[in-house]
Parts: structure tokens; sequence; C-alpha cells
């Protein structure tokens, strides 16, 4: 959006999530073990900003691992009421799965009622990368370390602050929300998100060239000309069907339909497959 940037310090960041967990479910990374991992934000609590994004997929926030979908006898008081969830330390490639997710469950001849109600009940704040992992590659697939679209707001560490981008009517709704805690953010605060930006990406680039690898991917067309390619078999012999590659992946969508119970009531379940 063409808003010009806010400030937040750190300090009146934490009494931000602190105000939002009052009348919402608020998740945020910790450090864990072994890595970054999404927790429920507990007011009064210390945060620390994750480098690079954590474990869990934002996938799971809107399409559970498992979830029960129905009842026998349909019960008549309709869906429950959903409360409203905030996911904060999200990254650029989180959102990327979103435009996939939401072409699977929103578009077409039917939306998927279960998506839709978590998808209207979900905020998004972003987060800039300040660093990355040996397995970091976005720039081959055209993305960067930093968020561009996708979120509803987006903070970047400024020195001791933060500066805030709105990207959506959500995002400024929970910014006015939040009283006097936002500032206006000096002229000069954009060159030196920008800068900040591109000393990350160029980092990663270098890291990236360091290993080897292809400055582009290929694409699609030329994937699928290679698909009896040897290089599928050889990958595809050891697999074990752990199910870790649909945990890590943000875009797998399939599931599977699991009934349960008694000759009296019975529960459909719904679970990744």
């Amino acid at each position: 959006m063409a808003d010009s940037l806010k400030r937040i310090s750190a300090e009146k960041f934490t009494s931000w999530l602190d105000r939002l967990s009052e009348r919402r479910e608020v998740f945020f990374p910790r450090p864990g073990e072994p890595d970054w991992v999404f927790e429920r934000w507990e007011a009064g609590g210390c945060f620390e900003v994750s480098p690079y994004r954590a474990l869990e997929s934002v996938k799971s926030f809107l399409f559970p691992s498992r979830s029960r979908v129905a009842d026998f006898p349909a019960d008549q008081t309709g869906l429950p009421p959903l409360r409203e969830t905030v996911v904060a330390g999200l990254k650029a490639c989180d959102l990327r799965c979103l435009p996939v997710l939401d072409y699977i469950f929103l578009q077409g001849d039917h939306r998927e009622p279960f998506y839709a109600r978590r998808r209207e009940s979900l905020t998004l704040i972003s987060f800039d990368c300040t660093g990355f992992k040996e397995t970091c590659f976005c720039p081959i697939v055209g993305g960067a370390p930093h968020p561009d679209t996708g979120f509803d707001l987006n903070f970047s560490p400024w020195g001791d602050d933060f500066l805030v981008e709105i990207g959506s009517e959500k995002g400024r709704a929970l910014m006015e929300e939040a009283g006097d805690l936002f500032t206006a953010a000096p002229l000069s605060a954009a060159a030196a998100r920008r800068d900040a930006r591109q000393g990350v990406e160029s980092a990663l680039r270098a890291q990236l060239s360091a290993q080897g690898q292809i400055e582009k991917a290929p694409s699609a067309a030329v994937v699928r000309s290679r698909s009896e390619d040897g290089f599928w078999k050889k990958e595809a012999v050891p697999c074990v069907e752990c199910g870790a590659c649909n945990l890590v992946c943000p875009t797998c969508h399939c599931f599977i339909l699991e009934e349960a119970g008694t000759a009296e009531s019975a529960a459909r379940w719904r679970n990744w497959d």
C-alpha cells in the first residue's frame, strides 16, 4: 500500500503483542530444538526476532494436519465461533504459499468452508529476514529475504525499533487500534530499510554462488519435459513414506477423510495425506 512507514520500539512492540493477546490468539516464533517454532504468546513474555523462517508453515494455521469436519447425527447449531488469530514472525517464503492454498480451497466451483473461515479470521504479520540458513534459496525462485506482498503488516528491524509497512485494510485497522504505540518514521527510514534488505540479499546470493547453485530455477515446462529422467527414480527408491515432505512443504494440500464412532454417533476427520 502507498502509506509511509511507521515505527515502533521493541518495548512498545511487546506491549502491543500483550494487547493483541487479550482478545485474540497470538503466535510468535521462539527458539527451540532443533530450530525456531511457533508458540502461543503469553502476556508479559519476551521475544526474539527469528533471522529466518520457523520450522512450521503458516499452512498449519489454515489447514490443520487433523481436523473434525462432520458429525452424525448432524449438529444443527452450525459451525462454532472461531477466535481471531494473529500469526507474527512470518517470512516472505511463508507468504508465498498462500496464493496456492487460496486457489485450491477458495476458487473454483466450491469454497472450502473450514479453510475460508480460518483465512478470514487470520491476521498475517511478517518480518524481514536478517539472516539465512545454508539451505535458503529464495532468489533462485524469484523471491527475496523480505516480503513485498501478502502480509497485513510487515516489520523491518531498524536499530532498537521496527519499521512497519501496512499491507492491507486489516493491518491498517490493527495499527489504528493500537493508538499511539505506532508513530511516523522519518523519511530517511525507507533508504535505511532498502540498504539493510540489499545487504542480506547480497550475502545470500554470495552463499548460493559459493555453493555452486544455479542463478535461476528452470521453468515448469522444463521440469515437465524431464519427468522421465532417472533422477526422479533415484530419489523415489529410498522413500519410506514417512510424510516429512508433507509436513515441510507449505503448498501440499492433499487429504484423506476418516470416519470413527459407534452405532449411535460418528465423526468425520480430515487428515493430511
